[in-house]
């Protein structure tokens, strides 16, 4: 994973070039990590979402506060908030 490209960045300039608006090296976490600890992150530096990737880096997903946050408040099973591929959307 190099980078993203965020929503806000596309409103730019519509002639930049992909080097100039990405993100570079975004944080990433893995698909093995527990929710919990990342979401508390998440809060504490105010990020809306993250990328999920291999630990070589492919990505495999994003996962969105908004989506831990409703899962949690929704009284997930345990099984639920187990299955973290929930929260991801590729």
């Amino acid at each position: 994973m190099l980078g993203r490209i965020t929503k806000k960045a596309l409103d730019g300039d519509p002639d930049a070039l992909v080097e100039a608006i990405m993100e570079a090296g975004p944080t990433t976490v893995r698909t093995n990590e527990p929710i919990e600890p990342i979401y508390q992150r998440m809060v504490s530096r105010n990020v809306e979402s993250l990328l999920v990737t291999t630990s070589d880096g492919r990505l495999v997903g994003s996962l969105y506060r908004a989506d831990v946050e409703q899962t949690s408040n929704d009284g997930a099973s345990s099984q639920e908030e187990d299955d973290a591929s929930c929260l991801c959307s590729v």
